[in-house]
C-alpha cells in the first residue's frame, strides 16, 4: 500500500499483511482503515503519522469471519465490515474510538446477505442493504443495525450525549 502526500507527491510505501481489498478514510482524514480480506485483517494507520512510523499501526485479526469491504462512521468510531463478493449475512463491528472499547468487536448474522453497509451520522446504528435469501419471494431486504451495543455503558453514555 502506498500513502501519497497531497502537498507535493511524495510517495511513501507501507507494508501490510497481504494485499489491500479496500480502504476508507475519515471524514477528517486523519484514520485510513484497510481490509486484508485473505488475512481477515483490518489495519488502522493514523494519517499522516503512519508514512513516517509504521509501528503507529494497529491490526486485528478477526479468526473465522470473512470481509473485504469497510464503512467508517463519520467520527471513525466504528468500522464495519462486510462482504459482497460471495453470499454473506454476517456483519462484524469494531470499536476505533479511545478506551477499552479499542479493537474491540462483535459479530451479527443478518437474516439476508449484505449487499452494501452506510454507518448513522451518530454512528449507534447502521443501514445494511441485502439480497433476498434464498427461496424468499421478497425484492429486496434491509436491516437496521444497533452498533453502540458493542460500546461499554459508559462509552456508549457518552456518545448519546454528543447527539443530543
Amino acid at each position: 500500500m502506498s500513502l501519497v502526500t497531497l502537498d507535493g507527491g511524495e510517495k511513501k510505501d507501507i507494508t501490510l499483511s497481504g494485499n489491500v481489498t479496500d480502504l476508507d478514510l475519515s471524514e477528517d482524514g486523519l484514520r485510513a482503515v484497510a481490509v486484508i480480506r485473505d488475512k481477515s485483517e483490518i489495519a488502522v494507520l493514523p494519517i499522516p503519522a503512519a508514512a513516517t512510523d509504521p509501528s503507529l499501526i494497529d491490526v486485528k485479526a478477526i479468526d473465522g469471519e470473512f470481509f473485504g469491504s469497510v464503512a467508517l462512521s463519520t467520527d471513525a468510531s466504528v468500522a464495519l465490515l462486510y462482504t459482497n463478493a460471495v453470499p454473506s449475512d454476517h456483519l462484524t463491528i469494531v470499536g476505533l474510538g479511545q478506551g477499552p472499547d479499542y479493537l474491540t468487536h462483535r459479530t451479527v448474522a443478518l437474516k439476508a446477505p449484505v449487499s452494501a453497509v452506510f454507518p448513522a451520522g451518530d454512528a449507534l446504528h447502521a443501514i445494511v442493504l441485502q439480497t433476498t435469501a434464498p427461496g424468499s419471494s421478497k425484492a429486496g431486504a434491509f436491516s437496521v443495525v444497533p452498533t453502540a451495543k458493542l460500546l461499554s455503558r459508559r462509552s456508549w453514555a457518552r456518545t448519546r450525549r454528543r447527539t443530543r
